[in-house]
């Protein structure tokens, strides 16, 4: 039986989200991989079915992932080299011809996407790891195979990027909070917001043309393996929606370029994969229930073949009337961009589409604390930037901060927690954060259960919400009460590239769905973590270490963290993709 579930959206603050959209393009193919008698090929279709050809055509080497650039002239996609057990990314013609090898590394790369202007591709490579043996990164690079640049750079893992048609974010799967789960960053790597919290495995996420949106695919996984549905979340964290409520298994989502359908693969037909699209939402969420619901029955499926998988839609070869030119900011400070005709404002709006063959000139403004440092991409210097719109292109403005930081410690004493705006303090678990000189800091205090909050001690005093400016290095101590000798709230975090639940005696934790619980002072508890098939125990951390199972006195709040890991890693790009 299908268990509904809740998605918890976190209260995080966010960077500026780009208001103004990026144009849609007409519709043009769709490529996708296809199991074709023992190795995976790149094929494209018309969406009406007509059109199917096979690009690549070869029976003893398996092609995955593929992605059109978004002038839909070309496709990146991964070629699996059986005799080193190990992928690279390639691009070819949309006819398949003119294949390029890109990365031709000892490395397994696997799921590329391209930068709106078709400059850049983000892909995903395994590296070694440090609290793991191999680990999946996000990385950047022209297009030419060239600057290849590790953004994430993180113990855990990370999958299937994708770049926002505006050019300022990338959104990928990540493992956070034990789970997997919707996060984006600027291209740079910094500025990482998670937009899912949930008990669900949250993978492929895709933005809509205009940047607003983002689909994914969302797997309940406590218990494991349920059915996968289709979801859609606004940029800025809200909104989140499931789109398909279907029994069957709904995977790897696109967006059409124009921006009306979702595409995705399913299994509600068949026990092998084909191609299916529904409306795609106008505002999330959906204003109504009874609309959602008849959108999600009415999935069109497209004439393909079966054992389809993640199909893409690419734009219309040459359909995009209007080149864009966008502009990304980077760096440790904080200022805007103007244009001249009219169209960038960046903070706000980071992207316009002009006629081809506008000459624009940008304009860098940084804020106070702040310095701009240079243009790059299609600018260099530091003074105006005059480009020629006759093509896609990009522009990055570097602003670098010229105040220093000051650093938020906060310590809890009793059972309860502190959350900060800005986002950086969320103590139980991360009690400090460096914040730029002249930060107006806002804490949060909330019981554990069972407990009250009686107040703040340091650079804050009374019970209300405390507010710090860091002008200096700062100290802040919340206190909490309980009744009846108090109780103490026992936290567990899941981390690694594997998958297991951890429970305990006395019950309470059922890690899976129900990571915290509050018992009473003095409770011994004890954990015990099991791990899913084809994965590993690795060991506690925190407030137990070891291997067996985890015995704690609850006589204050305690944090334990256990590893899981997967026995042979993400060796393929099948296995990257598996549920």
């Amino acid at each position: 039986m299908r268990r509904l579930m809740l998605l918890l959206m976190v209260a995080v603050v966010l960077p500026a989200i780009p208001q103004a959209a990026a144009d849609t393009a007409p519709n043009g193919q769709i490529v996708f991989d296809e199991d074709v008698c023992c190795a995976y090929d790149i094929w494209v279709v018309n969406a009406d079915g007509t059109g199917l050809t096979n690009l690549t055509n070869t029976p003893d080497i398996g092609e995955f992932d593929p992605t059109w650039s978004p002038d839909g002239t070309r496709i990146s996609f991964n070629r699996w080299d059986n005799s080193i057990s190990s992928g690279d990314i390639w691009v070819m013609d949309a006819d398949g011809s003119n294949q390029v090898n890109l990365t031709n590394s000892v490395d397994n790369e696997f799921s590329a996407d391209w930068s709106p202007d078709g400059s850049q591709l983000v892909f995903v490579r395994e590296v070694p790891g440090q609290a793991i043996s191999i680990q999946p990164d996000i990385f950047t690079m022209n297009a030419d195979g060239t600057n290849q640049v590790n953004i994430t750079n993180a113990d855990t893992g990370e999958l299937e990027p994708a770049w926002s048609p505006l050019g300022d974010r990338i959104a990928f799967a990540a493992v956070r909070n034990g789970d997997w789960e919707i996060v984006t960053t600027d291209t740079s790597g910094g500025q990482e917001v998670t937009l899912t919290v949930t008990t669900q495995e949250d993978r492929a996420p895709d933005w809509s043309p205009t940047g607003t949106m983002i689909v994914w695919m969302s797997q309940f996984d406590d218990p494991c393996c349920g059915d996968g549905e289709i979801w859609a979340i606004n940029a800025d964290g809200t909104g989140a929606t499931n789109l398909t409520q279907n029994p069957a298994g709904d995977w790897f989502p696109s967006w059409s370029p124009d921006g009306t359908l979702i595409l995705f693969e399913s299994f509600r037909d068949s026990i092998f994969g084909e191609l299916y699209t529904i409306d795609a939402p106008t505002v999330l969420p959906p204003p109504s229930a009874a609309a959602l619901d008849v959108a999600a029955a009415e999935a069109t499926k497209l004439n393909v073949g079966s054992n389809a998988s993640s199909a893409d839609w690419g734009a219309e070869s040459g359909g995009q009337v209007d080149p864009m030119l966008t502009v990304i900011k980077t760096g440790t400070g904080t200022g805007t961009v103007t244009s001249n005709p009219a169209g960038v404002t960046c903070g706000v709006d980071c992207s316009q589409a002009y006629p081809s063959g506008t000459v624009v000139t940008l304009t860098a403004v940084a804020a106070a604390g702040s310095t701009f440092t240079g243009w790059s991409g299609a600018c260099t210097g530091t003074g105006s930037c005059v480009v020629t719109v006759d093509a896609a292109k990009s522009v990055t403005a570097t602003f670098t901060a010229t105040t220093s930081n000051h650093k938020l410690t906060v310590t809890v004493t009793g059972s309860g927690t502190v959350r900060s705006t800005p986002a950086g303090i969320r103590c139980g678990t991360d009690c400090t954060e460096d914040y730029a000189a002249g930060t107006v800091v806002t804490l949060t205090a909330n019981a554990g259960q069972g407990t009250s909050f009686t107040g703040w001690s340091g650079a804050c005093t009374g019970t209300g919400t405390c507010t710090v400016t860091m002008d200096a290095a700062k100290t802040v101590t919340a206190t909490f009460g309980g009744s009846g000798g108090g109780t103490f709230l026992l936290t567990v975090t899941k981390t690694g590239t594997g998958q297991g639940n951890v429970s305990s005696s006395p019950t309470g934790i059922k890690c899976g769905s129900d990571c915290t619980q509050s018992y009473a002072s003095g409770t011994v508890v004890r954990l015990t973590a099991a791990a899913r098939s084809g994965n590993t125990f690795a060991g506690w951390s925190g407030a137990c270490t070891g291997t067996g199972s985890c015995v704690v006195t609850m006589n204050a709040t305690k944090t334990v963290t256990a590893t899981f890991n997967a026995v042979s890693g993400l060796s393929s790009p099948v296995a990257a993709r598996a549920w």
